[in-house]
């Protein structure tokens, strides 16, 4: 990982004419931007079902171009429990590594009628399989300093029988929040899994308007609860994952992580536990930081903890591709930073993302840090994320700003992340979803994601990990089209934009270098 130092805060940058005489009350309204909605929200179920069904046709061709990615192995529906709202349904999609086998699935995973096996469980060629370290038992392949769980036996009464842990990734798709399904990202999972050996796992959230903020997000924290507590099952590492997504899903590789700190310390609390005391006195020798207690502290038998605790795992590194990250900035404020205007997302998309999702407008803070975790507190950022963050943008993009500036926040001495940062050049937003059949094979996103996984390769397997090479092993930022964070050329209208949002929070943006 490359860390980001940063320098103090300086003062924000001149502001011009047309920001410089609005007033603290001008700017407070700006920031309830979305407040001006007025579309009924019948006409956002037409539209958005719509473009459901355009969105379903463009991905679908985006999958059947060569060379084909491997389908899902499985599918499970999960109960609804952070949520309030109990409608509808949560669905995880499966992909698994060649030689998978778990308790659920002790002969392997099953393939369809006149398939092969590799056909559903082998994901990559003869080559793409040598890269992947060997899943043996050695204990190089658990590099994270967290003491990795033995084995977990069959829950067959026959002898015994072992499983190999797979470390695993928890995926959700983009598309405002209301657009997209499970399988958008069937190419970054066959990414994963064939490089990685990892299980992928893709979050089919409740979508708006259907179902708004902070539905998603709560989706996202039931999924990766309800994954740990059946990590058993599964063959999962619960001590080895990583949250991706894309665009809005994105986003949620942020929020999620912190919705299931909060989700686990409320459980914990009505359960009368809690983990990681401070203050130690006589009373609690032999008790340990991190051990589940009662409150007030006393000592739990093993049997009784676990039966009681809330499992939460570890979430060890966050991937986000271009993510939206503060929302209290209005469109037309991040559109500024788009040289290209032309390949920037239209409108119509942005404006029914919005007035689908941030829903009822006057009841939602837009500095939430379950919606803008760029902005969010210095304290929640350090505490709930994990030390490994990768953040890759898109130069022609309205989120462009955001993203950098956020990259550049967790880096900070005051949150202290080791942060990976890009931005693809002459790229725009979705670049590497083309619905063009006959553009499946994409160098430039093959070659990003192979970057991607080589980063996350260090931190799930350590020193066990071979590095992959490739476009990120053998070759500088520039000859894979994309610039390193201190080099990226900002054009005029991306100062206008600072000089804006600085005027907001001056305290979570940083300087041009």
């Amino acid at each position: 990982m490359v860390s980001h130092s940063s320098s103090p805060v300086a003062a924000p940058p001149q502001a011009p004419p047309a920001f410089a005489s609005d007033s603290s009350a001008s700017c407070e309204r700006k920031k309830r931007w979305h407040e001006s909605f007025t579309r009924p929200r019948w006409l956002l179920h037409i539209e958005a079902a719509a473009w459901r069904q355009l969105s379903n046709i463009g991905f679908f061709l985006h999958r059947i171009g060569p060379p084909v990615p491997a389908l899902p192995s499985f599918s499970r529906s999960i109960p609804i429990t952070v949520s309030s709202c109990k409608e509808g349904e949560i669905v995880l999609t499966f992909w698994t590594p060649e030689g998978y086998k778990s308790p659920a699935y002790p002969d392997g995973i099953p393939s369809a009628p006149g398939e092969s096996a590799s056909t559903t469980t082998g994901n990559g060629n003869a080559k793409d399989q040598a890269t992947k370290p060997e899943p043996s038992n050695s204990q190089t392949l658990t590099p994270h300093p967290k003491p990795a769980n033995p084995p977990e036996r069959s829950i067959t009464a026959e002898a015994p029988t072992y499983y190999l842990r797979y470390p695993f990734l928890i995926n959700f798709h983009g598309g405002g929040f209301t657009l997209g399904t499970s399988l958008d990202d069937i190419r970054w999972a066959h990414t994963t899994t064939t490089l990685l050996n990892c299980i992928f796992v893709s979050v089919e959230y409740r979508l708006a308007p259907q179902h708004p903020f902070p539905t998603a997000v709560e989706d996202g924290a039931d999924a990766t609860l309800w994954l740990v507590d059946n990590a058993d099952l599964y063959a999962l590492d619960p001590n080895r994952i990583v949250t991706t997504g894309f665009s809005a899903g994105g986003n949620m590789a942020f929020t999620v992580p912190m919705r299931v700190r909060d989700e686990i310390s409320r459980r914990r609390a009505a359960r009368g536990l809690i983990a990681n005391p401070i203050t130690r006195d006589p009373d609690m020798n032999g008790i340990e930081p991190g051990e589940v207690l009662t409150e007030p502290p006393t000592f739990l038998p093993p049997s009784e903890a676990d039966h009681k605790d809330v499992r939460d795992g570890h979430i060890i590194a966050v991937a986000s591709f271009y993510p939206s990250a503060d929302f209290t900035l209005p469109r037309e404020v991040r559109r500024l930073s788009i040289l290209r205007k032309d390949k920037s997302l239209p409108a119509f998309f942005t404006d029914l993302f919005d007035a689908s999702y941030l829903h009822p407008p006057k009841s939602i803070a837009l500095d939430d840090k379950y919606l803008s975790p760029g902005i969010a507190p210095t304290d929640i950022l350090r505490d709930s994320l994990p030390e490994d963050i990768i953040i890759y943008t898109c130069e022609w993009d309205e989120l462009l700003v955001e993203g950098e500036q956020f990259a550049k926040r967790l880096a900070s001495d005051e949150i202290g992340k080791s942060v990976r940062y890009r931005c693809i050049m002459g790229a725009r937003h979705g670049w590497d979803k083309s619905p063009l059949p006959w553009q499946g094979k994409d160098e430039r996103r093959d070659g990003v994601y192979r970057e991607v996984c080589n980063e996350l390769g260090k931190v799930l397997y350590g020193a066990g990990w071979r590095d992959l090479g490739g476009s990120h092993g053998s070759g500088s930022a520039e000859a894979n089209n994309t610039k390193d964070i201190r080099r990226l050329a900002r054009p005029q209208a991306l100062l206008y934009q600072l000089a804006w949002l600085s005027s907001l929070s001056p305290t979570y943006y940083l300087p041009l270098n």
